[in-house]
């Protein structure tokens, strides 16, 4: 419901705040005190994310527009765009960055102490649908949580493949590494920890890019460590027989080098 136009201010800060909080903003801060200690009222964040359950775009920003302080309502509204992709509402998401503006890419502090962004907060629920709109709306990948950026993120909480798919498209760094498996590259880790959708979706986006000829990115792929280019396509198949059979010679030799790189480095561990 649309508050009166004759509704005073001060009523309308009373319909926002509890008790506690009302008395803080009169500065009476021994009367907040004895209220909070009497009483276990729901704070103004936890009423707002309770609000936000109904997926309401009109009680969301009347419940903004009730503080009449612009400078709240901008911290409430960026609150609100973390909430909005936890519990995954694409209407929410786009009325904060819609109307109020709130940079996709701001970072918040999460319960673990740890970065977190919107489309970092989004994988970390699950919620795929969420975290694709955020990537369509420019949200940047690389940005680092707790996990890395977001392909090892979604990695990490086995996000659906059409996700992780998406983040490969954008070009985010496959040499990251996970914070617990720091010796093993990406695809090494989704091996060890039985993730072969993921290592499935990582094996068909080097595919993609030699079917391209995109000699540019494999090759700052090895350049920064990431050597398993040399994928399985299809029976008998491998990615410097695809290389080959497109005429792409830089590729194949870019490939040459990675095998013959890896084939001195075992005999030196033989010996």
């Amino acid at each position: 419901m649309v508050p009166a136009a004759s509704t005073s201010p001060t009523q309308l800060t009373q319909k926002a705040f509890n008790a506690c909080e009302y008395a803080r903003e009169l500065k009476r801060n021994n009367l907040a005190d004895i209220i909070r200690q009497r009483s276990r009222l729901p704070s103004l964040k936890q009423r707002f994310a309770r609000m936000l359950q109904c997926n309401d775009v009109r009680r969301c920003d009347t419940f903004i527009q009730r503080l009449r302080n612009e400078t709240r309502q901008r911290s409430l509204a960026k609150d609100g765009l973390f909430f909005a992709a936890q519990i995954g509402s694409i209407r929410l998401l786009d009325y904060f960055l819609t109307h109020w503006k709130i940079d996709i890419n701001t970072q918040q502090s999460s319960n673990d102490h740890f970065i977190t962004t919107p489309l970092l907060t989004a994988i970390t629920y699950n919620q795929s649908e969420a975290a694709k709109f955020l990537l369509f709306r420019h949200a940047d990948p690389s940005v680092k949580g707790q996990y890395d950026n977001a392909l090892v993120t979604a990695f990490h909480y086995q996000s659906s493949n059409d996700l992780i798919r998406l983040l490969l498209d954008k070009n985010v760094d496959l040499t990251a590494k996970h914070p617990d498996y720091t010796k093993l590259s990406l695809r090494e880790y989704c091996v060890l920890t039985n993730r072969i959708r993921a290592k499935t979706e990582l094996d068909s986006y080097i595919v993609r890019l030699i079917n391209n000829g995109n000699y540019k990115r494999l090759k700052w792929l090895v350049d920064h460590g990431y050597k398993h280019i040399n994928v399985h396509v299809s029976f008998k198949r491998n990615g410097r027989q695809l290389a080959k059979e497109r005429y792409y010679e830089r590729i194949v030799k870019l490939i040459d080098d990675v095998e013959n790189s890896k084939t001195k480095a075992r005999k030196k561990m033989n010996y």
